[in-house]
C-alpha cells in the first residue's frame, strides 16, 4: 500500500516484486492520471484519485510526484 499526502494505492505484489518497483509504478499510473487531468480528458479507466480530475488538483499531484521520484525513488534498492 502506498499512501501519505499523496493519493493511497494497493500495488499488487504480484506484479512489483520490490518496493521500487512498487513505488515506480504507483508513480507511472499517477502520472497517467495527472496528465488526463491536465488535458481534460475521462480517468475512469485510470487509477482512481479521490479528487476531481482538474488541472490544479493535477499540478498538486504532479509536485508530490516530482518530489517521490527524485528525493525517494534513487533511494530504494532495485
Amino acid at each position: 500500500m502506498i499512501i501519505g499526502d499523496v493519493p493511497s494505492a494497493y500495488i499488487s505484489c504480484h506484479h512489483a516484486k520490490t518496493p521500487y518497483v512498487a513505488l515506480d509504478g504507483y508513480i507511472g499510473a499517477m502520472e497517467e492520471w495527472v496528465e488526463a487531468a491536465r488535458e481534460g480528458n475521462s480517468v475512469e479507466d485510470i487509477i482512481p484519485v479521490n479528487v476531481p480530475a482538474t488541472p490544479a488538483y493535477a499540478e498538486m499531484l504532479a509536485s508530490r510526484l516530482k518530489f517521490i521520484d527524485e528525493q525517494i525513488l534513487p533511494l530504494l534498492p532495485h
